[in-house]
């Protein structure tokens, strides 16, 4: 490959034509990752996509990406937090491993700082349910049972009642 060519397409769908992935102003780290990326066949969005957050990364920390401790990072994610899905979160999570995880392999860095790194799952709230409830859905189910045709829906009833008496004491 020769120098002036690019380590990735010029042009994206969905960033748009002309953007380049790398810029002259990218450090080194930055470029030994993107041509990582792109020996391994990835493709342009991923790229982009992993290249974005690295790119974050660099400007929100303001020292060279090879200095940063798991702290750093943590702090990043969660200066990220808010505004961003889940998804996003794992997503931008996975970009930094595989970046620093590039790096370990290149022995750029001694150990990936990323590897502790974790989404943010907010803990969903489960209404507990009390056991007068599990005794109203078993007798309910009861009621309907009347063997051979309904006994799948008593089965049903009964397995309601008693994963959600379950689920509301893992509360």
């Amino acid at each position: 490959m020769s120098p002036s060519a690019p380590l990735v397409s010029d042009t994206h769908p969905g960033v748009g034509v002309g953007v380049g992935v790398l810029r002259e102003d990218d450090a080194p780290e930055l470029r030994v990752f993107v041509e990582d990326q792109r020996v391994r066949n990835l493709a342009p969005a991923t790229i982009h996509a992993r290249v974005r957050v690295v790119r974050l990364l660099a400007e929100w920390f303001g020292r060279p990406l090879v200095e940063a401790k798991a702290a750093d990072l943590r702090g990043f994610v969660a200066w990220r937090r808010p505004g961003l899905a889940e998804a996003s979160q794992v997503s931008e999570i996975a970009s930094l491993k595989v970046f620093y995880g590039v790096l370990v392999e290149r022995e750029l860095v001694p150990s990936n700082p990323a590897d502790g790194l974790h989404g943010w799952r907010v803990p969903v709230t489960k209404r507990p349910i009390s056991l007068g409830r599990v005794q109203e859905l078993i007798d309910e189910a009861g009621q309907v049972y009347r063997p051979p045709t309904d006994s799948r829906v008593a089965l049903a009833l009964r397995d309601r009642a008693c994963l959600e008496f379950n689920n509301s004491r893992h509360a």
